[in-house]
């Protein structure tokens, strides 16, 4: 073989090596599996589930099962036979639902479908009946949307939506069928004829 035929044969192999690597990266770029084995989604099943606010408790679930999204932030659970809302580390209202999302980095909470709640704003004992609420945990509110039923004091008052505010201690209604105002003080709900009604 020739010096000249050597280097074209030496030059031909080196080709079709990059070649072949070129054709290994590509190909190892379509290899990818749908999630990183770190980043698979969770689940779990009959648990307990808890988030807090600095060194105190902010809020429990137990559910009948879960699953953690990939990426950590969500958590989604069904079959929840208690949810509790805590204010200064005590447990202030206790709700059942089908379901719930929480969100791990704000701890705010959508509950949803056949909910049922007790509990008390101030002096006023509560349960609520409902489909959607959502719990706001800067600043320690839950919002009841959709048609709800309050009860206290064997007194019956529905809305389209209410807040219940646990940080001051307040009941705040709108769209009210048979317009009322709670107070907290006296445990009485009183009749009037506003549109918009709030606990003091």
């Amino acid at each position: 073989m020739t010096a000249r035929g050597g280097k074209r044969l030496a030059l031909l192999s080196a080709v079709a090596l990059l070649c072949w690597i070129i054709a290994g990266i590509i190909d190892a770029g379509h290899a990818r599996e749908p999630y990183p084995a770190s980043q698979a989604p969770m689940t779990i099943s009959d648990g307990h589930a808890v988030g807090h606010r600095r060194t105190e408790r902010s809020w429990s679930i137990v559910y009948e099962h879960l699953e953690e999204s990939g990426d950590g932030i969500f958590i989604e659970a069904e079959g929840i036979k208690r949810a509790t809302l805590y204010r200064k580390g005590m447990a202030m209202l206790t709700l059942q639902a089908d379901r719930a999302t929480v969100n791990l980095a704000t701890d705010d909470i959508a509950l949803v479908g056949h909910i049922v709640g007790t509990g008390r704003i101030g002096a006023v004992p509560l349960l609520l009946r409902g489909d959607r609420a959502s719990w706001r945990e800067r600043t320690e509110q839950l919002v009841l949307s959709g048609r709800f039923l309050l009860i206290s004091q064997r007194r019956r008052l529905t809305v389209e939506e209410c807040i219940l505010d646990l940080r001051h201690q307040r009941i705040r209604t709108s769209a009210i069928s048979g317009s009322a105002s709670m107070s907290a003080k006296t445990r009485e709900i009183t009749w009037s004829t506003s549109s918009r009604a709030s606990a003091t």
